[in-house]
Order: C-alpha cells, then sequence, then structure tokens
C-alpha cells in the first residue's frame, strides 16, 4: 500500500515537472518571440523613417541655380569646375584622372551652403535627398550607422532603377566626421567607417551618387578626412563683405521677381520698386547679415505688406515694396537675431516669428 502510494506521488511529481518545463519553455518562446516582434518593428519603424524623400530640385517650380547664389564669385568657379567633372566624366577618363564625385563646404550658418547644393542638383537634374545628420542621430541612437547605410543603399536603388543620379546632402556634418575620440561610444565611429567605405568604393554602391557634406563648425571635423582624396573638392564659404551683400539683395530680389513671373504668368506686375540696393546694403552689412537673413529680411517685408492689406483693406494701395519697407524689415530681422544671440528669445516671443530662409 505504501509502496503504491509513494509510487503515485513519484509518478505525480514527473508529471509536474514535465508541465513546469513545458510551461518554461513555452514562457521562453514567447519572450523570445516578443523580442523579435519588437525587433521587426523597429526595423519597419527605421526602414519607414528612412525611406527616401527624394526631390528633382530641376523640375520644381521655385529652383534655384548657380546663377541665383550671390556674393561668392571665387566660390561659384570652384563649383562650375565640380559640376563640369560630374557633367562630363569622360574627358577625365581622357586624362586619366579620376572626376570629383563629392564635395565638403564649410562656413558660417546662412552663408549658402544648403542653397548651394540644391543649385548644384538643379544644374545636374540630379534627385535631391537633404539628410540632416542631427536628426538621424538624435532620433535612433545606437542606430546610426544601419540607418546611414539603409540611406545610402536606397539612393543606389533609386539611380539603378532610373538612371537619374542623386546628390546626398550631408547637413551639419560634423555630427558624423568629428574628431576621432571625441565621440562616447563606438555606434558614432562605425558609422563613421560605414562612410569611409562607401567614399572609398568598399560598399560597390558609389556609382550614381554623389555626396555634397557642409558643417557650420569646421573645427569639430577631423582634419584625416579632409585630406586630398577623401573629397573631391573641400570649399570655405565665406560670410559676405558689403559688394558680396549687395550682389546677394539684388540676386534675391531678381529670384523674386522670377519666382512671380512663373506663379502668376501674365498676372504678374512685380514686387519691388525704387529700391536703393546701395544703402540698404550698407545697412545689413553693419548688422553682420548673412544670406539667410537677406531672404528672411525680404520675407519679412512682404509679410507686413499682407498685414496691411488684411487689417486696413487697402487692397487698392500699392503693392510694391519699396526702400522704406526693406529697411522696417531689415530692423526686425535684427531684432530677431539679437533676441536669438541673448538668450531672451521666449516661446511667447517665437510665436510671431517665421525663418523661410531653409
Amino acid at each position: 500500500m505504501v509502496e503504491t502510494i509513494l509510487e503515485d506521488i513519484t509518478e505525480e511529481d514527473a508529471k509536474k515537472k514535465v508541465i513546469n518545463k513545458q510551461a518554461e519553455l513555452i514562457n521562453a518562446l514567447q519572450r523570445k518571440n516578443s523580442l523579435l516582434e519588437k525587433q521587426l518593428k523597429q526595423y519597419k519603424e527605421r526602414e519607414e523613417a528612412t525611406s527616401l524623400q527624394v526631390t528633382i530640385p530641376a523640375e520644381e517650380e521655385n529652383q534655384v541655380r548657380l546663377a541665383d547664389v550671390g556674393g561668392l564669385d571665387a566660390v561659384i568657379d570652384k563649383l562650375h569646375e565640380f559640376r563640369y567633372g560630374l557633367a562630363h566624366p569622360t574627358l577625365y577618363d581622357y586624362y586619366v584622372i579620376n572626376p570629383p564625385e563629392s564635395l565638403f563646404m564649410y562656413g558660417p550658418p546662412g552663408t549658402g551652403k544648403t542653397m548651394i547644393a540644391k543649385a548644384l542638383a538643379t544644374e545636374l537634374e540630379t534627385f535631391f535627398v537633404n539628410l540632416r545628420l542631427t536628426d538621424v542621430i538624435d532620433k535612433y541612437v545606437g542606430e546610426t550607422e544601419k540607418t546611414l547605410r539603409i540611406i545610402l543603399d536606397k539612393s543606389f536603388e533609386a539611380y539603378k532603377k532610373t538612371g537619374r543620379k542623386v546628390l546626398v546632402f550631408l547637413d551639419e556634418a560634423e555630427q558624423l566626421l568629428t574628431k576621432r575620440g571625441y565621440h562616447s561610444h563606438g555606434v558614432m565611429d562605425r558609422a563613421v567607417v560605414t562612410l569611409n567605405d562607401f567614399m572609398d568604393g568598399a560598399s560597390g554602391k558609389k556609382e550614381g551618387i554623389i555626396l555634397v557634406a557642409a558643417t557650420n563648425k569646421i573645427e569639430m571635423v577631423d582634419e584625416a578626412l579632409l585630406r586630398a582624396g577623401r573629397f573631391s573638392y573641400v570649399v570655405e564659404i565665406p560670410p559676405p563683405d558689403l559688394k558680396g551683400l549687395e550682389q546677394i539683395f539684388r540676386k534675391q530680389v531678381s529670384l523674386q521677381e522670377r519666382r512671380q513671373k512663373q506663379r502668376l504668368g501674365g498676372e504678374a506686375h512685380g514686387i519691388y520698386q525704387e529700391l536703393d540696393y546701395r544703402s540698404i546694403a550698407a545697412t545689413m552689412h553693419q548688422q553682420g547679415f548673412t544670406g539667410a537673413d537677406v531672404h528672411e529680411a525680404l520675407a519679412i517685408a512682404a509679410r507686413n505688406k499682407i498685414k496691411d492689406f488684411i487689417e486696413n483693406d487697402e487692397l487698392s494701395a500699392s503693392a510694391y515694396l519699396g526702400t522704406d519697407d526693406i529697411m522696417a524689415a531689415v530692423n526686425q530681422r535684427c531684432q530677431q537675431r539679437y533676441l536669438t544671440a541673448s538668450g531672451s528669445f521666449s516661446k511667447q516671443r517665437r510665436i510671431g516669428f517665421s525663418n523661410d530662409s531653409g
């Protein structure tokens, strides 16, 4: 009798052990499945987020060309030289030298680096991918290397499918090309390796991609990455002098007039009238304006005129912007810059400000 009871207990224990083991295996599989689902979801989110947001500047209504870039005559000559090599690579083959395929620009904020990148894409009729590296790094901590590789791979695929080259603009490049040892983790170092492998052709997916990088903080960039042969051209984009600023101002006015004609056709009657370019440019120069500041001042003047029309119901009044209108807008832009620099640019003040400079 006792033996029978012991046998039953032993058998019951064995069954419990099997059941417990099965439960453990099921729990382990569920945890593993949950982890796989989470990883798959993250991968899909990254794939979706890094789907190429491409534009074709040459086909845009508000296209910009190198001729629209003012105050940088010496730089423009170099940029045309860069463009020639991309447009006529067979000439380089004749002299047995490599055509240019990458450009690095550095200079203070607002000097036109993004505008130049888009102008090159227009001139070369390429796809344009504007990649702000801070967005990639901030949003995908630990995933920078994979995200960068996905973007470069998709750019290559776009070229292979369409035959149209892709200009990839790496904005705020110091975030990735920082001096060695600066990064606190190895992920960024691996991302640099990914970029280096791409530029060296080791990835096998370099064809058809034009790499243009830009930074406002050249002191943070690893000098080894700027050595001869890494980037085809390294170009400084300096702040404009008085003559250059007046040229920028004139070109911006001309560009806006041209865009109005493109948009309104026969109904376009011009935007500006009797501007004192020299005195306006002199005031801008005294305030340390860049090309981006000029662009924003013109936008402020237009918004002021629109506000007057709406509030005063003076639609019959002159729609032209004159010297006084632009000067008032220059003063407003100076106030914006002062508030930003002084750190008193509160959320409340920020609400009324817009920046269309790109």
